[in-house]
């Protein structure tokens, strides 16, 4: 049953006598981060966009969703595990404060809990195609850019490989465990059956297995491991239909082999196998990419944050999850109408080369938004051929003319007057083809837009063209999503979504806590001032080790001393001062 947890309105929160904390470290915690987090993010939760995840009516009450969902960000705030988490909630009282509890007595729910809320969360997804915690997340940050006043009509974006946190198979051990974990959902009188076919395999694990085969071994073990799997499909029929381990099973087969027309089984060439395929059978979504000589196998990560000059504060605003053989363009496209929709002001969107292309194109001409490509994969061409789009078409301008295209049977065409064609420097290098009486150029219409596309980018004042290169550091902020094997710490689209969302709330409140500390900060003109006279008692320590660097380097210049560190000044060299 679904139940609001606003027992945090209803008393002195963080009250001394809850904690039983002096007047010195209260006022402490006051100024804590963990505070700023209840302020900035568990108190904005609103907590019956939930409310469809429960039965209403019956039943028991559910934990309370905000200190639940708060918990989720706050893990991902602190880079911790679970177990750190839980640890924190138990004897940390900054920890307790950040998720809305006001006292030591008891923490409202437990690891099970939280894992079954997220199981609610993946399942309500899957089953409806909405993602709550993805509304939450454009919720609060909504809020966000209100209330700073943050002008969303400039954004860039870019994205990052995450691995899934599943163990690399090669082509025969994922062949031997998806059979294991076959034999483990069958029947007894079906083990029966199967027990002399799979018995090589049945009696130790599958990188056990691939441990004892030479490289020599492995076409013959793929010849034998595609008549079995035949054999175990017609011995277990359909009997095991709607069970998702012999999905998988079905899954594989059909990826890795072919049954031919007299009923021999062919194995399919590496080649043949697409990037789609199944990697792990703990995550059937994750998908093979390969960028720069690594390979990857998991998912990709789309961010797109506010940069509008001028901002004292920006934010991600949107980010997705999709497998990582997905185009980047493709990404942005399925994107657009979110984004879009969320901040409606959009008027320009920055990206690297690798987002350009016919998918994106059509969604950027209708949201209206100029599309600025930072290092396009275009080649520098010879000669300096100008393509503009009109009403009609396009038209395209050389050095010396301009001349409208026209739509041939597959492609584009330009006609130049050939008497300019003959006076012009460039003829020599210029692209367009010699007719009897004129020189045609002849182009796609994929070449004409990425032509545009990259030269949107003279189109704004020069202090706008690197806006893009701050959102690598964006990125960088999203590996403590990573363990120490750079992979993410769950496996599967939903939960890697879930955590994605989680560290992009994290990153959005430490931004908005840096900036909130930023402005209680008292002014302390004197600090950057020069001090060539004694220094007075009163002046701050941060003064002084201003002196004292200004006078290191005076003495580096003088004497070519080698570099002395303001710490560690001798007395007896300071003299008077």
């Amino acid at each position: 049953m679904f139940r609001k947890n606003e027992g945090h309105w209803q008393r002195d929160l963080f009250g001394r006598e809850n904690f039983g904390l002096p007047e010195s470290k209260y006022k402490k915690a006051l100024k804590s981060k963990e505070y700023r987090f209840y302020e900035e993010v568990f108190s904005r939760i609103d907590e019956e966009m939930f409310e469809p995840l429960f039965v209403s009516g019956r039943g028991r009450p559910n934990a309370p969703l905000n200190s639940m969902l708060a918990a989720m960000i706050l893990r991902e705030l602190r880079h911790c595990t679970y177990e750190e988490l839980f640890r924190s909630l138990d004897f940390d009282v900054l920890t307790r404060m950040a998720i809305g509890l006001t006292d030591m007595s008891e923490t409202p729910f437990c690891p099970a809990t939280l894992f079954n809320f997220q199981d609610r969360l993946v399942r309500y997804d899957r089953e409806h195609g909405t993602n709550l915690f993805e509304e939450l997340f454009h919720s609060i940050t909504g809020n966000l850019l209100k209330r700073f006043g943050v002008d969303a009509s400039i954004q860039r974006c870019d994205s990052f490989r995450a691995m899934s946190n599943i163990a690399n198979y090669g082509r025969v051990r994922l062949l031997v465990e998806v059979l294991l974990r076959l034999y483990r959902i069958l029947k007894a009188s079906d083990r029966k059956k199967v027990d002399s076919i799979l018995g090589p395999y049945t009696s130790q694990s599958s990188d056990n297995y691939v441990y004892r085969l030479k490289p020599a071994d492995l076409p013959r073990e793929l010849s034998q491991l595609g008549a079995i799997y035949v054999r175990i499909f017609q011995l277990l029929g359909k009997t095991y239909a709607e069970d998702s381990v012999y999905q998988t099973f079905r899954r594989v087969m059909s990826e890795q082999f072919e049954i031919c027309a007299d009923g021999s089984v062919r194995v399919r060439k590496a080649k043949e196998i697409g990037s789609g395929s199944l990697q792990s059978p703990d995550d059937p979504e994750a998908t093979f990419s390969a960028k720069s000589g690594k390979k990857q196998k998991g998912y990709k990560v789309n961010v797109a944050e506010t940069a509008t000059p001028g901002n004292e504060l920006n934010l991600i605003n949107d980010v997705s999850v999709q497998p990582n053989n997905v185009h980047d363009g493709t990404m942005l496209a399925d994107r657009m109408d979110v984004i879009k929709e969320h901040t409606p002001e959009l008027n320009e969107m920055h990206t690297d080369g690798g987002y350009g292309g016919s998918v994106l194109d059509p969604k950027m001409s209708e949201h209206e938004v100029l599309h600025v490509e930072t290092g396009s994969k275009m080649g520098k061409a010879r000669v300096n051929m100008i393509y503009e789009s009109t009403d009609d078409g396009y038209q395209v301008s050389c050095p010396l003319q301009t001349s409208p295209a026209g739509r041939t049977r597959k492609r584009w065409k330009a006609d130049f007057n050939n008497e300019i064609c003959g006076e012009c420097s460039h003829r020599e290098q210029c692209p367009t083809v010699q007719r009897r009486r004129k020189r045609t150029l002849y182009f796609d219409e994929s070449w004409a837009k990425a032509s545009i596309r990259s030269r949107n980018i003279e189109l704004i004042p020069e202090e706008r063209r690197k806006l893009r290169a701050n959102v690598e550091a964006t990125v960088n902020e999203f590996t403590g999503c990573f363990n120490h094997k750079g992979k993410l710490r769950v496996r599967g689209l939903a939960r890697s979504t879930l955590q994605i969302l989680a560290a992009a709330l994290a990153i959005n409140f430490a931004r908005v806590f840096r900036l909130r500390i930023k402005e209680d900060l008292p002014s302390t003109p004197r600090q950057n001032q020069q001090h060539d006279g004694p220094i007075p008692s009163s002046t701050p320590l941060s003064a002084l080790l201003v002196t004292l660097r200004a006078f290191a380097t005076k003495m580096r210049v003088k004497k070519r001393l080698e570099p002395i560190s303001p710490y560690h000044i001798n007395e007896s060299a300071l003299g008077h001062t």
